[in-house]
């Protein structure tokens, strides 16, 4: 595989890895901030375990979804994003950022947890961090569909390699 897009070495050798691997990675972000808090930059620490490469249209849930209804009976295609790198690397098409594919894991053994930090890296609690950003960044219920993009940007190390 090479490496046009300018992939970072983790992100690559977890590609590389067989589909469908479990996978941890540990991201990075600025978070959105209320207006009043602009000047004060906080960001979102998380880690998850991840499936890569996991194709939308074979999970289970996604299927029940289109039995029932709830879902269109054919895919409708990627709004706003396109593949580079089918099924793991999407481009957003406005922005050109790049996105990892993949499917959050949920089991015993899955590890996921967020935190909110300063620049520095001093730990900053939950209530604290309400206070500052919008209510974007504290979602009260997720529901994936079993899938998810990863800011290729935001992407500290994965499988605890940086």
């Amino acid at each position: 595989m090479s490496n046009d897009l300018n992939l970072p070495l983790p992100v690559i050798n977890a590609i590389k890895a067989h589909r469908g691997q479990f996978h941890s990675i540990l991201t990075r972000r600025p978070c959105e901030m209320r207006a009043a808090h602009r000047g004060t930059p906080l960001f979102k620490v998380s880690y998850l375990t991840v499936k890569l490469g996991c194709e939308y249209d074979n999970q289970a849930k996604v299927q029940e979804k289109r039995e029932n209804g709830e879902l269109p009976t054919e895919n409708r295609g990627l709004v706003g994003k396109e593949f580079v790198l089918y099924p793991f690397i999407k481009r957003s098409i406005k922005s050109g950022k790049l996105m990892l594919a993949c499917t959050p894991v949920h089991n015993d053994s899955a590890v996921h947890f967020s935190r909110f930090e300063r620049s520095d890296g001093t730990e900053v609690g939950r209530e604290e961090a309400m206070a500052l950003c919008t209510a974007k960044e504290f979602p009260s219920k997720r529901d994936w569909f079993g899938a998810m993009d990863i800011m290729v940007d935001n992407i500290v190390e994965v499988d605890g390699i940086k």
